[in-house]
């Protein structure tokens, strides 16, 4: 017996010192706190300070910074401090919701170098009015400024290739990815045909948009994708789509009608709960398809269309 207890013990011991058991220490300089990374620069995990312009350094103790983690500025409660941020320019990755909340924030100076920047990576900067996005920069993996809605422009780099502006939608137009609606647009939308993917967040808080008709070639629709948008009240997907995620429509209080065709093939968790006060709402799917049984068995209220 005492052999067997022995033997666990040393089991255990021997998973604690196995690589990527061992958490991450996380270090403090000058009221940042970083993670230090595989090929020796660092990862900024929070902000500690209250300055209302802050220039994040270039090196914390010797180390590179080249990654901004999520949620530096959040810690519980909103920035209400922070008025402008400069990245530096080892920068190359902005995490998910790296400056979230940060209401004050009206300037930020993304820097050539730069190559990702994630979903809502500036979500709630409620005075932030203009984006730069540099010609480094080769993904953006959601809607970035979801819930900035004083947002009146995105600028992109005369030398940036794969991300266009069209009537104030930004597309990644190698992905084919519709991945912003300007906040403030006010009339129904029709996606271009040839947009295979609606990312993560893109209609989210928009606050006049009232209808979006989806084109053949679409296939996926991201997580939160029309989260809190009060203002829609129906959206049309043509046979095609296949794939609706995870509270694409959360919270949607005033929508009337989803239309989803029988080529639809997954529908993620709380995609289609969207108000207790809403009692008007109604799935349309075809009577049997993946779609109709999904909603019956979810409680969602749903009529068929032939």
């Amino acid at each position: 017996m005492k052999r067997i207890i022995v033997m666990m013990a040393i089991l255990v011991l021997a998973l604690f010192a196995l690589p990527g058991c061992a958490e991450e220490e996380i270090l403090s300089c000058n009221g940042f706190e970083y993670v230090v990374l595989e090929d020796n620069s660092c990862k900024i995990v929070a902000y500690k300070g209250n300055a209302d312009t802050l220039e994040i350094p270039e090196m914390l103790d010797g180390h590179i910074v080249s990654v901004l983690g999520g949620c530096i500025f959040y810690d519980g409660y909103d920035n209400k401090t922070l008025v402008s941020v400069t990245i530096p320019s080892g920068v190359k990755t902005i995490e998910r919701e790296a400056f979230w909340n940060c209401h004050a924030l009206e300037n930020v100076v993304i820097p050539e170098g730069v190559a990702s920047i994630g979903e809502n990576a500036f979500g709630f900067c409620k005075e932030l009015k203009t984006l730069s996005i540099p010609a480094s920069v080769t993904e953006i993996t959601g809607n970035p400024v979801s819930g900035s809605e004083k947002l009146e422009t995105i600028v992109l780099s005369e030398n940036q290739t794969k991300f266009q502006l069209i009537d104030g939608f930004l597309f990644d137009t190698e992905a084919c990815a519709l991945i912003m609606c300007p906040v403030d647009y006010e009339e129904s939308y029709t996606i271009p045909e040839g947009t295979k993917i609606i990312s993560a967040s893109a209609f989210a808080r928009c606050k006049g948009i009232e209808a979006v008709y989806a084109p053949s070639s679409l296939m996926e629709v991201g997580e939160y994708a029309f989260a809190f948008c009060n203002s829609i009240r129906t959206v049309e997907f043509s046979e095609g789509v296949e794939k609706i995620g995870a509270s694409a429509f959360f919270f949607c209080g005033n929508i009337e009608s989803v239309k989803l065709p029988e080529s639809v093939n997954e529908i993620g968790d709380f995609a289609f709960y969207i108000s207790p006060a809403n009692r008007w709402f109604k799935l349309l799917a075809k009577y049997g398809s993946y779609a109709y049984n999904w909603a019956k068995e979810n409680n969602v209220n749903v009529d068929f269309y032939r």
